[in-house]
């Protein structure tokens, strides 16, 4: 007579992760470091892009572009970044206020920053100030002055 053996059964996954507890805790924390990471990205670009689609960030940026001395100075494309610097107060219906700010600008060939004070008046904002300090020259050029 011959006995039946039962077949072998093949370790799974989970089987080989209980018993190799410690390989797989660098593989667990690398998936949470990268979750976490991309979920940062996404804020990071969606807040750069709200503020990039701000009126008086475009129109800044708009105007540094515009100018020959920065743009030979950066090259081009001229890019914007976030506010890193200073104070923009708008009253809570949207219609008054005003903005003392700085925001960074790059091109392929350096950075500057443009120094913007600006007042909003019925939903529009007026530029009184808008200056611009390259980075690699030292240059400060002013893109705007109101007297």
């Amino acid at each position: 007579m011959s006995e039946n053996t039962p077949p072998v059964r093949q370790p799974s996954f989970m089987d080989w992760a209980f018993q190799h507890k410690l390989l797989m805790l660098p593989i667990v924390f690398t998936l949470m470091v990268s979750v976490c990471g991309g979920c940062f990205a996404m804020a990071y670009i969606s807040g750069l892009n709200t503020i990039r689609k701000d009126p008086l960030h475009k129109q800044s940026v708009d105007l540094a572009r515009e100018n020959e001395a920065i743009a030979q100075e950066l090259g081009s494309p001229i890019e914007g970044g976030l506010v890193t610097e200073g104070v923009i107060e708008i009253n809570d219906a949207g219609e008054q206020g005003h903005a003392d700010c700085v925001i960074p600008i790059s091109g392929p060939k350096g950075s500057a920053r443009l120094f913007v004070k600006a007042s909003l008046n019925e939903t529009k904002w007026t530029i009184k100030k808008l200056t611009a300090s390259l980075e690699k020259s030292g240059k400060v050029i002013t893109l705007v002055e109101e007297k």
